[in-house]
Order: structure tokens, then C-alpha cells, then sequence
């Protein structure tokens, strides 16, 4: 009897708790399978969310794992090794388990047949574990993986473990190209085991962050759908539509995992905000549930180089706003270039950084003009995707790891390298000669109007030549003058290194300004990282601006990237 007191009383706290939950910070609930909820809750602890660990789901391996197990034990160049020379990994959780299997088989690592994995997640996994993965499909999914699987496959039949609940995407897709495949179902996602205190939390529950549509029909069979959804993505969000969950959220889908885990966490960190000072109760009596039947086309930040202005990308803008609209361009103009005042106050240095705080500001005040001043909710974290031209190379890349979670992708169009180019001079003269004269005369007021009256001069010779429409203002080269001492090559190599976005890259090897070989370079180093993976485009003839002379062909590059790979089906994490 003493014990079904004490039962009941911890049962009532935790109810009285849920009554009164508005107005104490509210806990929002993880419900990804046990352990897999760590890199969730660590993003949400930066940004001061209490959380609560409230597994949904569980993995369990069925008698296929056995199969499995044996299959990998053949011996090398056996007759059932000989049948299976490609393997295809669909997830990190098949990936878990292929290696406890491989494992487990005690098979030394030169037997194992060629590994294909659907996506950076699971090869990570793999690899963690020693395994070498020896493909990685252009766009992370099932249907793209089939399309792009070496021919050298069809010499056996492809091994595909996999969840009892998967589809059979990936063996369609190869036999429609006439591969053979063999399904082994390793493992299946089952309800989690729940204490009974575990169903009197969840049912006071505010916040649910579901990571999965498995995990969206377990809480919904066991609790109902009072609570707010906060999904991971696309499939998970319409599953809870499809559940009945009265309020859902989710941030934009991206291919990239780190981002879309990232844009994860900062669409919960809103919607504990949202809920701070509401009761459970509150947002079934306000009426429509907070969701959008489609995502505004993406936003595409255009930033130009010096001297320059957003007037560089006007037939690029053209042919996308042609092409249907279903990019949202924002083009802007730098502080000291175009509109824009000059940044010439002392201790304001324009140099990549302060440039990259100016672009965020403008995509910040876009936002608000878009949403009256009030961004929506579902939507307030829409990742962007950042393009820079020539040393706007070096502000977005700047902006990128400013804010990491909100980057898309970049796109770099004739863009300053990761050493200094022709116009500069070479790197001797650039660090010897130029930065240092050019911080002299541009740092100093005696220099700055010495060099604002010499250029006005050219200026003035210039008209009466009839071509000084087509130049910048004295005050766009005083400033493009005082950024030329400000280049940080090495911040912005590490600042590509560290990028976690894909990336387009496009040039043209006539360029005058920047030499092809500087192109070159910064494209090699993007490609040391899978994560940069993205269109390359190189033309013989277009000089520096690629954007008007290749704007047609440009623009078909950048709609499909943006639309298509970047904001298109979101990689699934579960």
C-alpha cells in the first residue's frame, strides 16, 4: 500500500509539473533510439534547451543478422563469396549492424566485398570501423545510388542488408539496369519498452523532437498528438500530419547531414520559445495548426567582388527570374560599394569578416521584410545558399563559418583562390609590395584623400573619354583600394577547409584578372571532402564575369543545384 502511495504521489508531481509547465522553461522530449540522441542534445544545451530522453524506438537484429554473418565468413574466392562482390549500405544503422556482423564473422578485411554506401553518414561509420567504402552516389539516395553503381556489379549479385521495414528501392533500380541483388533483412525498428511513469511524462509532454516516422506512430499510438512535433524532416513532418499532430515544425531539408541536424536543433530552440508561458492546452485553443503546405523557394544570397555592386549579377538575376522564379535572389551592395556608405571610421576595418556580418544582416532584414517583421516560425531558420563572385569568394566563405547552420551551400563564380592572383602580383610581391603600400596610403586620412584625388583625376580624364559610366565611384576605389591590403589567404583556406556545405565552383580559363591555375587549386582543395561535393564548371572563354557571359547556362547550373540537390528530398539521419 506504502509503495502505490509513493506511485502515486511521484505520478501526481509529474502531472502537477506538466499543468504548470508555462511558466518554467518547457523540456523538449528526444525520441530517437537509446544513444542516438547525443548529438541532438548537445546542439540543444548550446543554446540553453532542457531536454528529456524518451526513446520511441529501438533496433533489434532478426535472422537475417546470421545470414549475414555467414555470408562474410566465406572464405575468399569461395563459390558464395565469388556470388556477392559489391555490398550496399542504406543507413547508419545498417551500417552498425554490417559491422557487428563483419565483426562477428572473425573475416579478414581482404575478403570483404567493395562497400557502397548511400550517404556520408553511413560511410562514416563504416570507416570509424576500419572498412573502406568504395563508392558514394552523387546525391545521397537509394534511387541514385541504384542509377550510378558501377557496371562492375552486374558481375554478381549485390548484397543488400537492410531493415525488415525498408523498401526495395535500390534492388529495383538495379534491376532495371539487369543487376542482380539479394535482400537480407539484418535487423527491424520496434516500439521502445516504456516504464509506466515513462507514459506520464510523455502525456505532459509540450515538445517532441521526432526523428523519424517510426518514432512519429509509436508516441501517437501510446500518447496521442496533444504535444508539439518538431521533425527532423520532410517524411518524418508528414508523417505526424498523417498522424493527426496538431502543431508541426521542421526546418528546410538539406542533403547535407551536419546542416540538417543543425537546422534541426535551432528549429527546436524556436519552439521552446514559442512555448515558454503556454500550457499544453494553449495551442489546441488557439485554432490552426502551425503548418505550411510547401517551403518558400530558397534564398539565394549574391554577394559581388571590388569594385563591384549588385548591378554584376543583373543578367544572372534575369535568367533566373526567366527560368520561373523558384530561386529567391537577394543582391546586395557592400559597405563602400554601390549604395552602400564607405566603411572608413577608424578601427572598422572592411576586411572579409566585417563584410561577412554585413551579408548576414542583409539576409536578416530580408527575412523581416518578408514576414512583416516577424519571421514564421516553421521557417525562421531556412537555410541559404551563399554565391560569391571574385573576392565575394572570400566573404562568403567568411559568412559560411560564421554561420554554419544556416549555409546551404556556397557557390563561387571566378573567385579569389587560396593564394594571391595575377592582379596582385605574385605572392612575394602581393606580401612584400602590395598589402604593405596599400595599408600605408589607404590606413592613413593623409593617404585615403591623396588617393580619392587621384582618382577622381582618372575619373574626370575617363569622361571626357566617354566611358566613365562604365567605372566604379572614387569612393568604390578608395575602399576595393583599402580591401586589396585586407586578403587573409590563409583564413580563407581554413575557412574552406571547414566548410560543411557543398559547394559550385565556375570559371573560365581566359580570365584576366584571376589566372586558371588559381582556379585550379582552390577546386582541388574543395575536393578533398566529400561534403564539397558539387557542379564544376569551366569554360574556355568568359573572362572575369562569368555570371553575364555564361548567364543562361549559369542559371540552368545554379537552379538545379539549389533546387533539385540542395533543398530537394532531405537525407534521412534515422
Amino acid at each position: 500500500a506504502a509503495l502505490g502511495a509513493m506511485r502515486a504521489a511521484i505520478c501526481f508531481v509529474i502531472l502537477l509539473h506538466g499543468a504548470f509547465a508555462g511558466l518554467v522553461t518547457p523540456r523538449i522530449f528526444l525520441t530517437r533510439e537509446q544513444g542516438k540522441n547525443g548529438q541532438l542534445q548537445t546542439l540543444l544545451e548550446a543554446r540553453g534547451v532542457a531536454t528529456q530522453e524518451l526513446s520511441c524506438i529501438a533496433f533489434e537484429k532478426t535472422e537475417g543478422f546470421d545470414d549475414l554473418r555467414a555470408t562474410l565468413a566465406d572464405a575468399p574466392g569461395s563459390q558464395e563469396a565469388l556470388l556477392h562482390p559489391w555490398v550496399v549500405i542504406t543507413s547508419p544503422a545498417a551500417a552498425a549492424i554490417f559491422v557487428e556482423a563483419w565483426a562477428e564473422s572473425q573475416a579478414p578485411t581482404a575478403s570483404t566485398p567493395k562497400i557502397a554506401s548511400v550517404g556520408a553518414g553511413s560511410a562514416k561509420v563504416l570507416e570509424a570501423a576500419g572498412l573502406s567504402v568504395d563508392f558514394l552516389p552523387s546525391r545521397a539516395d537509394g534511387k541514385t545510388l541504384a542509377s550510378e553503381l558501377p557496371a562492375e556489379a552486374a558481375a554478381g549479385s549485390v548484397l543488400i542488408p537492410v531493415s525488415a521495414l525498408a523498401e526495395d528501392r535500390i534492388a529495383d533500380g538495379l534491376a532495371a539496369r539487369g543487376i542482380r541483388s539479394r535482400r537480407v533483412d539484418t535487423y527491424t525498428t520496434v516500439p521502445a519498452a516504456w516504464a509506466p511513469l515513462d507514459f506520464e511524462r510523455a502525456r505532459a509532454a509540450q515538445l517532441v523532437a521526432f526523428g523519424s516516422p517510426s518514432a512519429v506512430r509509436v508516441w501517437a499510438e501510446r500518447v496521442g498528438v496533444d504535444a508539439a512535433a518538431v521533425c527532423i524532416g520532410d517524411e518524418t513532418k508528414a508523417e505526424a500530419l498523417k498522424c493527426g499532430f496538431g502543431q508541426v515544425t521542421a526546418p528546410p531539408s538539406s542533403r547535407n547531414r551536419k546542416l540538417q541536424l543543425e537546422s534541426w536543433a535551432a528549429c527546436c530552440a524556436d519552439a521552446v520559445k514559442g512555448t515558454q508561458g503556454r500550457s499544453p492546452s494553449d495551442a489546441a485553443e488557439q485554432g490552426s495548426p502551425v503548418v505550411r503546405s510547401s517551403p518558400p523557394p530558397p534564398l539565394m544570397v549574391l554577394v559581388h567582388g571590388m569594385p563591384g555592386s549588385s548591378r554584376d549579377f543583373g543578367p544572372l538575376v534575369d535568367q533566373l527570374r526567366a527560368r520561373g522564379n523558384r530561386v529567391r535572389c537577394l543582391t546586395l551592395d557592400l559597405p563602400g560599394h554601390g549604395a552602400s556608405p564607405p566603411m572608413l571610421e577608424d578601427g572598422a576595418e572592411p576586411d572579409d569578416e566585417q563584410m561577412a556580418r554585413s551579408v548576414w544582416a542583409a539576409v536578416d532584414a530580408e527575412e523581416g521584410r518578408a514576414g512583416g517583421g516577424v519571421r514564421d516560425d516553421m521557417y525562421m531558420y531556412e537555410p541559404v545558399v551563399l554565391l560569391g563572385h571574385s573576392a565575394g569568394g572570400h566573404t562568403v566563405l567568411a559568412a559560411a563559418a560564421l554561420r554554419p547552420e544556416r549555409t546551404a551551400g556556397v557557390a563561387l563564380l571566378s573567385s579569389v583562390g587560396i593564394r594571391p592572383h595575377q592582379a596582385i602580383g605574385n605572392e612575394w610581391g602581393y606580401r612584400q609590395v602590395v598589402r604593405p603600400l596599400s595599408n600605408l596610403l589607404s590606413q592613413r586620412p593623409a593617404g585615403r584623400a591623396l588617393l580619392r584625388a587621384a582618382f577622381e583625376l582618372v575619373l574626370k580624364l575617363s569622361a571626357l573619354l566617354g566611358v566613365s559610366s562604365q567605372l566604379p565611384t572614387s569612393d568604390e576605389l578608395l575602399q576595393t583600394q583599402r580591401r586589396t591590403g585586407l586578403y587573409d589567404f590563409a583564413r580563407a583556406t581554413a575557412n574552406a577547409e571547414a566548410l560543411a556545405s557543398p559547394v559550385l565552383h565556375a570559371y573560365a580559363r581566359d580570365d584576366p584578372i584571376i589566372q586558371a591555375e588559381r582556379s585550379s587549386e582552390l577546386v582541388v582543395l574543395l575536393d578533398r571532402e566529400t561534403q564539397h561535393e558539387g557542379p564544376r564548371l569551366c569554360w574556355q572563354e568568359g573572362g572575369h564575369y562569368v555570371q553575364q557571359t555564361h548567364a543562361s547556362e549559369l542559371a540552368e547550373a545554379l537552379e538545379v543545384w539549389v533546387v533539385r540537390d540542395l533543398c530537394g528530398a532531405g537525407a534521412r539521419l534515422e
